[in-house]
């Protein structure tokens, strides 16, 4: 059992919770939502959300398979106003298609949503807006033979929680590096050139002006589809630091250079 207390160590109520306790994890996702994980790793443990108080049972979340084994599961995700979280809804179908999305959860209105799901396109969670009415995910292509859909294209986008309407920002964008308030960010761009053909560039993504100023290119990067695959590296290998002031950042190219880029996209080794 999950036993919740107040600050004076008064016991509030004790919420039966199925599993073992051996390697349990709590988290509280809002001031009345507890998430509590249980199970042996062995056994594809599962995260349960309660109500406190109540002690109610919102949903329950197993991770699902991961598409490469250095892909790892992003846990759930409380929006600033504490009112939304999200979770991965990964899986497979029957035709062993990934389809690699998420679903919101509302805590006002008990509302499950699940957000845009297609074979062989991956969503891919990177921040929420500066205002908390929206989240921020990369649509990236995740197979060879993935189909365009023209009603939502590649690139960074904005889903605005309270409309469910999706607003393209960068096409085509990889991933992102926000600054500290997320107002701005160092977005990688992939430049179509053929059937599997391209280049990728980094500039600054200005949310004022709506488009990204500066292209540097990036030499010796990955394809379009091991751009996905690889999207660990663009932390590990290829990092992305913000100036205290906001006014530039740094990054390290594929190849090894590092670069110094203004907020006007102008960029210097």
């Amino acid at each position: 059992a999950m036993a919740v207390v107040d600050p004076q160590g008064k016991l509030v109520e004790t919420i039966p919770v199925e599993g073992s306790a051996a390697g349990a994890e709590i988290r509280w996702l809002a001031p009345q939502v507890a998430a509590i994980c249980s199970g042996e790793y062995s056994t594809k443990p599962a995260w349960r959300f309660y109500t406190v108080p109540g002690g109610e049972l919102l949903l329950t979340w197993t991770p699902g398979p991961r598409i490469v084994v250095d892909y790892y599961h992003q846990m759930p995700m409380l929006s600033p106003d504490r009112r939304w979280f999200l979770w991965e809804a990964n899986a497979r179908d029957a035709s062993r298609a990934w389809h690699l999305s998420y679903r919101l959860y509302d805590v006002h209105n008990r509302q499950e949503i699940q957000l845009y799901d297609r074979p062989w396109h991956g969503l891919r969670f990177s921040g929420w807006s500066p205002d908390g009415e929206a989240l921020y995910l990369l649509h990236l292509q995740t197979g060879w033979d993935a189909a365009a859909d023209p009603e939502l294209p590649y690139g960074l986008l904005a889903y605005h929680l309270n409309s469910g309407r999706y607003q393209l920002l960068v096409e085509d964008a990889q991933t992102v590096f926000w600054d500290e308030g997320s107002d701005k960010g160092l977005v990688y761009v992939f430049h179509q050139e053929g059937e599997s053909q391209g280049t990728l560039t980094a500039g600054i993504w200005d949310p004022q002006r709506e488009q990204v100023l500066g292209a540097f290119p990036i030499k010796d990067a990955p394809t379009r589809v091991h751009l996905f695959l690889e999207q660990s590296m663009f932390r590990s290998y290829t990092p992305a630091a913000w100036s205290p002031d906001g006014q530039q950042v740094a990054f390290f190219t594929w190849n090894g250079d590092l670069v110094l880029m203004s907020l006007d996209g102008n960029a210097q080794r």
